[in-house]
Order: structure tokens, then C-alpha cells, then sequence
């Protein structure tokens, strides 16, 4: 009876180890999916692309949208709901239905530039930095490299100081907010143009 129940035992560690291990893709497999989207594409927006990074609902591009004369992509998540479009010159902006849009990333700005924006019925302003166009971000089992970084604050507040990094192909890949206990949020699991890949 010990034996059966060892025998079982090993197992069902032997089953959740397996399970585990295959949940996450390793580095060819990542390099080869990453080949298959536009490494040039740091902000992909495309109706059913998603991004699930740690303690983050998962945000999901669920549809276009027209607000006000412009197509926007819907990026939904539990807590909220932002829409996104992109220029021909990679600048990106974000609105809500009941906002006007504002600058978010600008994808073609050189290391070192700063803008600014102001939500609606805010007093204060937000300053922009993109501050790196080659960081290095270590997920679980891969590392991207060339990463824009762009860091957000409003200099009246504290602790409200954030930082987002875009990693080309892929977009969302790391957020740390500063303020506290400095959070770093990794990228766990992207789809992009159909392409699923788990880190």
C-alpha cells in the first residue's frame, strides 16, 4: 500500500512538474515567434492582441472604435478602458470616451525628449521622458533587448513616478512604479497578430 501510494505520489509530481515546465515557451521558440512580427512595431495594435503582465488584468485589444471622427483600438482591461491610435509618425495617443487624447509614447522621439500632457479637469501636468531606446528587459526565460523607456511624472506629486518599457514587436514588456515599494511588473504571456507566446 506505501508503495502504490509512493508510486502515486511521484506521479503526480512528475505530471505538474511536466505541465509547468511546458507552460512557459523557451528561447528558440521565442526567437522564432518573434521573427514572424514586425520588430520595427513597438506599440502593435491590431483587434485581438494581448498582454498579461504580473498583478495587471490582462489588456486586450478588443475592437476599432470611431470617436470623434479617428479610428481608435480599444484596449480593455478589468479595471478600465483606453483607446489608442498610432500616426504615421509614431506618435501614439490615448483618450477615454469622456477625454480628450493625449501624446503617450512617441515612438520616433530621440533619447532625451520630453512632452507633456494634462487630463481633463486635472491641474496638474504630466512630463514624458523617453529616456532609453536600448534597455534590456530579463523576463522568466527570455531577455529583449533595445527596449524603448519612457518615464512618466508629475513634478507637484510624489510617489506617483512610473516608468513603461516597449520591447519591438511586442509593446507592453515591463512597468515599475516608483513611488514606495518600486514594483516591477514583467510581461507573462503576449498575443500579437494571432501570435501567442508565454514567458
Amino acid at each position: 500500500m506505501k508503495r502504490l501510494i509512493f508510486l502515486f505520489s511521484t506521479a503526480i509530481i512528475i505530471c505538474l512538474v511536466f505541465n509547468v515546465s511546458c507552460k512557459k515557451d523557451n528561447d528558440n521558440d521565442i526567437d522564432s515567434k518573434l521573427r514572424m512580427l514586425d520588430s520595427n512595431d513597438y506599440f502593435p495594435l491590431h483587434p485581438g492582441n494581448s498582454w498579461h503582465l504580473d498583478f495587471i488584468p490582462e489588456r486586450t485589444i478588443s475592437k476599432i472604435e470611431n470617436l470623434d471622427g479617428k479610428d481608435y483600438y480599444r484596449l480593455t482591461s478589468e479595471y478600465d478602458t483606453v483607446f489608442y491610435r498610432k500616426s504615421s509618425d509614431g506618435k501614439v495617443f490615448s483618450r477615454t470616451k469622456t477625454t480628450n487624447e493625449i501624446l503617450k509614447f512617441d515612438l520616433n522621439a530621440n533619447v532625451g525628449d520630453t512632452w507633456t500632457y494634462k487630463f481633463d479637469k486635472s491641474n496638474y501636468t504630466w512630463n514624458v521622458t523617453l529616456t532609453s531606446k536600448s534597455e534590456a528587459v530579463e523576463l522568466n526565460n527570455y531577455t529583449f533587448h533595445n527596449c524603448y523607456k519612457f518615464y512618466f511624472d508629475v513634478p507637484q506629486l510624489a510617489d506617483e513616478e512610473h516608468i513603461i518599457l516597449l520591447a519591438p514587436g511586442v509593446g507592453f514588456v515591463e512597468e515599475v512604479y516608483l513611488g514606495g515599494t518600486s514594483d516591477r511588473i514583467i510581461l507573462k504571456q503576449v498575443k500579437i497578430s494571432g501570435i501567442e507566446i508565454q514567458f
